[in-house]
């Protein structure tokens, strides 16, 4: 059968565990508060406003729409020795727990039990398998056939077809040669060939990130004993279990996230000729999670010196804020890196930062003023030193919308 038709931000607090009746202690940054609110969560609402009890006993009620980030009280989460790559850059880990005509059953520690379309599927890793290889295969489909990566000793071997049937006991794989059963443990990868596109979200919606590095993208429809449900843009419905949750934020709301768009002009360049280090949405320049003084930022920009990012705002905004520094990843070079970061709107200079060295706090821009502003320039120069440990972050970059 064919599977297209069968299947913060402050420093982070250690928060303690899970409270009683399914509430925990939360920490959330808004775009109209300098500090965050910490407390209780009762419950989430499916408009996506957060009900929460302050430590003062005050209770309040947070839109979604005006949250940056909302911290949980995560446990430590096992990570499934499966990785499931979806479209829309989503993920999700577990165990293959079932067979289901569907599409995949997973078993993880975010979500119990869930059976994902494999129509959604992008690939189908288990990372364990690659240790050990002395060349890592590129896992992508072929030829509009899906491609089952198996393990030889010590490289891969490709098999093309259509995946008919995946589960706890394996793969099977329609080829020219007949069907070809293939075990779970000879497995390295699968990657299915030309899945369709995530549906569109029209307004307010979540992206959740698990303590187990899971990440899924969809609609609140409310929480109910210790879980949030949730109406992915899948098309299938998730309750996932807060637990286990490590942040939330949202998108379609009051604020965007520098790294959600794309510039529309980028300067990027070295102190000396040679290696030019590439910008990365979310990430550092070599793929880690963007940290400033012990403090792990889910969204920004990171870029190495030096570095311009122009970006298109068509007057739509009234204010940028973002928390700059040299990343944390340089406490282990010798050199420490020296930046300074400045902003251009419309070709002038609205900020200017002074020299910022590696391992020291991070600064802030609290609240630049863009009204009316056509284009914005986030730069990251070059200090009193060369390039050496140049690893800059725009951490938590974003722009308010302008209300009309």
């Amino acid at each position: 059968m064919s599977p297209r038709t069968s299947i913060s931000l402050v420093l982070f607090l250690v928060l303690a565990g899970t409270a009683a009746g399914g509430d925990s202690l939360v920490h959330i940054t808004t775009i109209d508060q300098e500090t965050p609110y910490i407390g209780q969560l009762s419950r989430v609402d499916k408009k996506g406003t957060f009900h929460l009890t302050l430590n003062s006993g005050k209770t309040v009620a947070l839109s979604g729409r005006r949250i940056v980030t909302v911290q949980f009280s995560a446990s430590k989460a096992t990570r499934g020795p499966a990785r499931l790559d979806l479209v829309g850059n989503d993920r999700l880990y577990g165990t293959l727990s079932g067979e289901d005509e569907m599409g995949i059953v997973l078993s993880g520690t975010l979500l119990p039990r869930v059976t994902v379309p494999l129509e959604r599927v992008k690939t189908l890793q288990f990372p364990a398998a690659l240790k050990g290889l002395k060349e890592r295969p590129h896992v992508v489909a072929e030829g509009g056939k899906d491609v089952v990566f198996k393990r030889l000793k010590n490289s891969v071997d490709r098999v093309t077809g259509t995946v008919d049937l995946i589960g706890p006991e394996g793969v099977t794989l329609d080829t020219s040669l007949g069907s070809l059963p293939f075990s779970l443990s000879s497995l390295v990868a699968v990657a299915f060939a030309a899945p369709d596109d995530p549906r569109p979200i029209q307004g307010l919606h979540a992206v959740v990130l698990g303590a187990d590095g899971s990440r899924l993208t969809g609609v609140i429809k409310g929480t109910r004993g210790g879980r949030l449900d949730l109406e992915t843009q899948h098309g299938f419905p998730a309750s996932i279990l807060l637990r286990h949750v490590k942040t939330l934020y949202f998108r379609g709301g009051d604020l965007v996230f520098l790294s959600d768009l794309k510039p529309v002009e980028v300067v990027e360049r070295s102190y000396f000729p040679g290696v030019v280090w590439k910008h990365c949405p979310d990430r550092t320049t070599l793929g880690n999670p963007l940290r400033l003084g012990g403090v792990e930022y889910p969204k920004g920009l990171g870029v190495h010196a030096y570095c311009a990012l122009t970006y298109e705002l068509d007057g739509k905004y009234s204010r940028f804020q973002s928390w700059i520094g040299v990343d944390d990843e340089v406490k282990t070079l010798k050199a420490r890196g020296t930046v300074e970061f400045r902003v251009l709107v419309d070709g002038k200079e609205a900020f200017r930062s002074p020299v910022l060295r590696g391992s020291e706090p991070p600064g802030r821009i609290k609240g630049l003023d863009v009204k009316g502003v056509r284009k914005i320039t986030l730069v990251v120069d070059f200090a009193d030193r060369n390039h050496a440990g140049d690893r800059a972050d725009w951490a938590l970059a974003l722009l308010v919308k302008q209300v009309n």
